[in-house]
């Protein structure tokens, strides 16, 4: 585990004009194994998108789901899903997608 990083929380707070924002609640700081797994790269409309998954790996936590987002050092990294490794509440395995706008 080489990696410091942030779990947090989406909520929705009411802007007061109708409308919601979202913030994101700090949940936990947990000591991690980050590996990507993926990349590619999409153009449309001139514009280049690239999208890089990554396989993040911490000592198993029950409070951790898909719509969550784990961030440190500058990288944000969207939950996409969640596996108790082997199921024996040892490790939890997330694969995630980074991106600054997650």
């Amino acid at each position: 585990m080489r990696s410091r990083l942030v779990v947090e929380s989406p909520q929705r707070i009411s802007d007061g004009a109708g409308g919601a924002v979202t913030n994101w609640l700090e949940i936990a700081t947990v000591w991690a194994n980050v590996a990507p797994t993926s990349a590619s790269e999409q153009r449309s409309a001139e514009q280049r998108a690239e999208k890089t998954t990554h396989k993040i790996t911490l000592r198993y936590r029950n409070d951790i789901d898909a719509t969550m987002r784990f961030s440190g050092d500058g990288r944000t990294f969207k939950i996409e899903a969640t596996i108790n490794e082997a199921e024996r509440d040892q490790w939890l395995v997330c694969f995630c997608v980074e991106g600054t706008t997650v």
